[in-house]
């Protein structure tokens, strides 16, 4: 099965004004992914040994995946600072807040990732869930828990109320799986329309099945025969770290929007400039992946990694925002 989103991306690129590729900074990227794997710092191990992520892969792993990949979006308040949540005595933040929050209510006895529970999950058990030291509410809790709710329902309705059967059903094909998450559930439902085309990023429902991949190493539930043709997970941190790394261009522009004092980067859900920045670093790192021998999947964990570990003052190319439930 063709994959859509990159059909998409590479439509964009096509006609980007704003947002380019530089072909020697993508061998470069590509040589330095060849290096790190070669020293094992680029395989689906690096997942697992993340402190918060599940080590070893059981029969209740994919179902907390899912509810994980529901619920990754938007973890930044709108003065730009990240969504905090404290757990086993440590603060975390961003993305990691989301998974945190969702072990320390696995931990206190709420079974958050249990379809028939959470297909009735309330806007306030939602909220206690994502409780914050800092006292701030996290963004978008109504859509969180109706996202929640929307899965659970179709869950118990249709898949005997186990993520494991929608996987098992699409038969190894993780195109077909990421699209069918695109194409039934509205949360998952990642689109646009550029230059009045319809395109498809479906960031969510592609890093669910990259994540069910990587969590099992490829195995049993996480076995797929074309995992090579899901592409990377266009959010904001991945851009910025193909920006960072010379391989993605972008307009005076755009960088002047980007920079704007009081705006932070921020841009309006399916504008041009946010279609053109998802679409091109989607063909980006194709190039890359496919330069590297790798997969895309793989590209994206490694450009995350690193863009993380970079102090304030590295990030020499600004990441743009946009506030919704896709990314």
């Amino acid at each position: 099965m063709e994959n859509p989103v990159l059909e998409s991306a590479y439509w964009i690129t096509e006609r980007s004004k704003h947002v380019s590729i530089d072909k020697d900074s993508v061998k470069r990227l590509a040589a330095e992914i060849v290096s790190s794997k070669s020293q094992g710092l680029c395989n689906t191990a690096v997942w697992g040994s993340h402190e918060l992520n599940p080590s070893t892969p059981d029969e209740t792993t994919a179902d907390w995946v899912f509810v994980v990949d529901i619920l990754n979006f938007s973890f930044w308040y709108d003065d730009g600072t990240p969504v905090i949540v404290e757990y086993r005595g440590r603060v975390w933040s961003g993305y990691w807040s989301l998974v945190a929050a969702i072990n320390k209510a696995l931990d206190s006895g709420i079974p958050i990732t249990t379809p028939s529970y959470y297909a009735t999950i309330t806007d306030e058990t939602m909220a206690a869930v994502f409780a914050s030291p800092s006292g701030r509410l996290c963004p978008l809790l109504k859509e969180r828990a109706a996202a929640l709710r929307d899965a659970g329902c179709w869950l118990m309705a249709e898949y005997d109320g186990t993520f494991r059967n929608v996987v098992q059903s699409c038969e190894r094909d993780a195109v077909r799986l990421a699209s069918l998450l695109g194409e039934s559930l509205s949360s998952f439902s990642d689109r646009g329309v550029y230059e009045g085309r319809p395109v498809v990023f479906y960031k969510r429902a592609q890093i669910c099945v990259a994540d069910l991949w990587a969590s099992h190493n490829g195995e049993d539930i996480g076995s797929f025969d074309n995992i090579g043709s899901i592409t990377v997970f266009a959010d904001y941190r991945v851009p910025q770290a193909l920006a960072l790394k010379g391989v993605l261009r972008y307009s005076e522009t755009l960088l002047a929007k980007l920079n704007t004092a009081g705006e932070g980067g921020l841009l309006e859900p399916g504008c041009p400039m946010e279609a053109e920045i998802r679409g091109v670093c989607i063909a980006a790192a194709d190039m890359v992946a496919r330069t590297a021998g790798e997969t895309a999947a793989l590209v994206d964990f490694y450009l995350w990694d690193w863009v993380k570990t970079l102090p304030e003052e590295a990030l020499t190319v600004p990441m743009h925002r946009t506030r919704g439930i896709y990314y």
